[in-house]
């Protein structure tokens, strides 16, 4: 019981870890964690951006063209509000992007889902519900064959870092048909939820399910009752990727604590008996972290595994160690086609990696220069083609969002500076969360907003400019 505690401390830190800086100095922090090929070949890729001085997150998305070159770079956060972007789906020329948001008035952390058309107009946004008692942890979405949103996922109490897992559906505008919080005494913790080819069932391959620590495959049926678990039958841990191959086999990635962490490729039964698997290591000193989100990618007959090679479990983010991206690519009988790396001159940390149409892989993680004077990870994006040599690189920091809001508190007329942000609309809205008006001339530097017609209060402007939405608040006495 004291390892399986001493895991999911592990796993949480992780998850924590991705906004935590021990800096006297203001670092903003951009953290890429989720990517998609659109229809149009372009990469989306979502994450959040940390402000360690403010202590504030914001959702970030950034879409880039087959090249690599930035085509829109949007971050999106309210007053009071830690947003963080951890999944993009897209389907039906509609992105579909969850997060998890943490109110700091409310001091819980619920699941939002947002909808976006292909010119980046939000068409939905929702709050799923997490119980009071609970607040959300890791989750992993997917799409089903009934075009409706399955997630599963793990949630933790406020008095401790013990997890229960959870699975929601929701309808194709986000809206709940079912929810289902699980509670139990093995402390599961779940990343990855598949449809079956035949679209009867689901898997979640989960750990922690009993009082085993190894990984192991729970059927469900598409109420999410329990048709049957088994364990895998080698010791899986840490299992952060899976993939259906057919009706009856999948193949799941992770690794193996007592041999160092070793990376694992499995292929497997749906009783969880293993049928093949493969080793992977740059070095036998060296520990593996398969990629944090999504670890395995694939198109067509192309399958990626992706990892972090000399991950540092003591200091995830900021270590002195040199590392690299590491990837294989493989066709779908498990045969290895190349295996490379892509770094080793700095802390690189891998997130997720994309089979794209053009027979090569984008890998999408983190870079921390060492002897940087502050603790700033960049995005690092790498983009591979067919046979493994590197297309192109890019490193991206997201444009801080602020705007020059005067006077504040105001009587009555409040001024935003509209400088070089390029504001298009602003909304203005009540404590409440109520419209009230908006503004959609904004082609002076000022723009002036008369709050006289309302009583003393909150106020929070929406502004939306060339470079994303951000909320400021405005107080009027």
């Amino acid at each position: 019981m004291k390892l399986n505690f001493l895991i999911c401390c592990f796993i949480f830190h992780l998850l924590s870890s991705f906004s935590q800086i021990n800096s006297e100095n203001s670092t903003i922090n951009e953290i890429p964690l989720s990517v998609i090929e659109d229809f149009n070949h372009n990469y989306v890729i979502v994450g959040f951006n940390y402000d360690s001085l403010f202590e504030q997150s914001n959702g970030t998305i950034i879409s880039l063209n087959p090249n690599g070159n930035i085509i829109n770079q949007f971050s999106l956060g309210n007053e009071g509000e830690n947003l963080k972007f951890g999944k993009i789906l897209y389907s039906n020329n509609i992105y579909s992007i969850f997060g998890g948001i943490y109110n700091s008035i409310a001091s819980h952390r619920n699941l939002s889902f947002c909808q976006y058309d292909e010119q980046w107009n939000e068409i939905n946004r929702k709050f799923i519900y997490i119980p009071n008692d609970r607040n959300l942890g890791s989750y992993y979405p997917i799409i089903d064959s009934d075009s409706s949103f399955v997630i599963s996922g793990v949630t933790t109490s406020a008095s401790d870092y013990y997890p229960n897992h959870f699975y929601i559906k929701l309808n194709s505008v986000g809206d709940s048909t079912i929810s289902i919080f699980k509670n139990s005494s093995f402390y599961p913790s779940s990343y990855t939820i598949l449809e079956s080819q035949n679209q009867l069932k689901y898997y979640d391959i989960i750990i922690n399910y009993q009082s085993s620590m190894n990984s192991g495959i729970l059927q469900l049926d598409k109420n999410f009752d329990t048709l049957v678990f088994n364990y895998i039958s080698i010791p899986l841990y840490y299992t952060y990727g899976s993939l259906v191959q057919n009706d009856s086999t999948l193949i799941i990635a992770g690794v193996q604590l007592n041999l160092n962490r070793i990376l694992t490729l499995c292929l497997v039964n749906e009783n969880g008996q293993v049928i093949d698997s493969l080793l992977f290591q740059k070095s036998n000193t060296m520990k593996e972290m398969p990629a944090f989100s999504q670890c395995l990618s694939k198109f067509e007959n192309t399958l990626f595994l992706g990892a972090t090679s000399n991950y540092d479990h003591l200091n995830p983010f900021y270590s002195q160690f040199d590392s690299w991206f590491h990837l294989i690519k493989l066709d779908t009988s498990l045969t290895v086609i190349w295996e490379k790396w892509f770094g080793g001159d700095a802390y690189y940390f891998l997130n997720s990696v994309l089979a794209t149409s053009d027979g090569g892989c984008l890998l999408v993680g983190t870079k921390y220069p060492h002897g940087s004077p502050s603790l700033i990870r960049y995005s690092h994006y790498v983009k591979i083609d067919a046979n493994g040599d590197v297309l192109w690189t890019q490193d991206i920091e997201m444009p801080e969002l602020s705007y020059k809001v005067y006077p504040n508190p105001t009587q009555s007329v409040f001024n935003i500076e509209n400088s070089e942000l390029n504001i298009k609309s602003i909304e203005l809205y009540d404590i409440s969360g109520r419209y009230l008006t908006s503004i959609s001339d904004c082609s002076n530097s000022t723009i002036s907003i008369d709050l006289s017609p309302f009583t003393n209060g909150i106020y929070f402007a929406k502004i939306k400019s060339s470079k994303g939405v951000r909320t400021e608040k405005v107080v009027k006495n």
